[in-house]
């Protein structure tokens, strides 16, 4: 069966997407502590999804000071330093932890973030029930041959969970890439999302004497649906 098929499958019947209310959860082995890439990544997703009337979830790595309402906190970090950045990466969690953290909340969605460590995100995937759907989004662009291939060890231990994943989402061309190298699968691009709304706020607080303009798009992914969002901003 088709991946859109296999996630449309999973959801309640006698509903249509744009009235669904759904219990969508981010799995991610890094912290929401440190406002990174991929942090900025799923909070602005998960802002908007909560804008649409949808009750939003963060499953991450240790936390302690959250950005954002309802994290659950379950692994501890240790920093590394992989592929020209420093980073946390998770220590086993118990998957007695995990099935109750799961269990407390029924998700219909798990969005996790992609490349995932086996020690978490993996065993996310293996606890969750086979009614809930699964999107993963890449964001890794490798730097040199030791993120590459060990990109490609990570996927052949990832390989089991990797099978529960329904849809796959890269930010790029590139992390397109690295999926199909690393877990021989084919993402959809879809570009970081932006809010724009906070460089119109700006924007209209800037000199009206300026003549330049910028025109940013936003994308986010909404239900296997590219919401598109253009706004032209005077700076």
């Amino acid at each position: 069966m088709p991946a859109a098929l296999r996630l449309a499958s999973k959801l309640p019947h006698a509903t249509t997407l744009a009235h669904m209310a759904l219990t969508i959860g981010f799995v991610f082995d890094d912290t929401l502590d440190a406002l990174d890439g991929v942090q900025q990544h799923i909070i602005t997703i998960g802002t908007e999804l909560v804008r649409r009337g949808h009750d939003v979830h963060y499953l991450v790595g240790e936390t302690h000071h959250s950005p954002v309402p309802q994290t659950v906190s379950l692994a501890r970090n240790v920093m590394v330093s992989f592929n020209g950045n420093r980073m946390r990466i998770p220590l086993p969690v118990r998957k007695r932890e995990i099935r109750a953290a799961l269990a407390h909340n029924n998700y219909d969605i798990l969005h996790i973030q992609a490349p995932y460590s086996p020690l978490f995100g993996g065993r996310v995937l293996e606890c969750a029930p086979q009614s809930t759907g699964v999107v993963a989004t890449y964001h890794i662009a490798p730097i040199d041959r030791r993120a590459r291939y060990g990109g490609r060890a990570l996927g052949l231990v990832n390989a089991h969970s990797h099978r529960r994943v329904d849809e796959v989402i890269a930010v790029s061309q590139v992390a397109a890439q690295y999926a199909q190298f690393t877990a021989h699968t084919h993402g959809t691009i879809i570009a970081n999302p932006v809010n724009v709304e906070k460089f119109a706020t700006a924007a209209h607080r800037a000199s009206s004497s300026s003549t330049s303009s910028i025109r940013m798009f936003s994308f986010l992914l909404f239900r296997n649906k590219t919401i598109i969002m253009d706004a032209t901003l005077k700076i």
